[in-house]
């Protein structure tokens, strides 16, 4: 039996982990000969962290969110209203992994 294989992002499987194994074109079982065609994970789809300086830390954690990432900062939520940030770390434009934690920096 041969083998083949295409590769798709995925949040649940990691990098290199097989996804899902083709099914045979016409049914059945597999036989010599046969192509098994293999759907290999590529891990978490990139994401680049947008640049968030200067903008009020609420909305700044919110724009990181929406932007499928995992914002932290070490201003207590309830006083997000009263600071803006300064910068991230991984750096705005930074190419980094979906859900990966992204620290916002305030003044202070």
């Amino acid at each position: 039996v041969d083998s083949s294989s295409s590769a798709e992002y995925s949040d649940s499987v990691p990098k290199g982990r097989v996804i899902s194994i083709g099914d045979r074109p016409d049914g059945g079982n597999w036989r010599p000969g046969d192509t098994i065609v293999l759907n290999v994970s590529k891990g978490s789809e990139p994401v680049t962290v947008p640049n968030v300086a200067g903008k009020n830390l609420a909305d700044a954690m919110q724009i990181l969110t929406d932007a499928g990432l995992n914002p932290t900062t070490s201003v207590p939520q309830g006083i997000w209203i009263l600071f803006n940030a300064t910068s991230t770390d991984p750096a705005a434009d930074t190419s980094v992994d979906k859900h990966s934690d992204v620290r916002v920096k305030v003044a202070g």
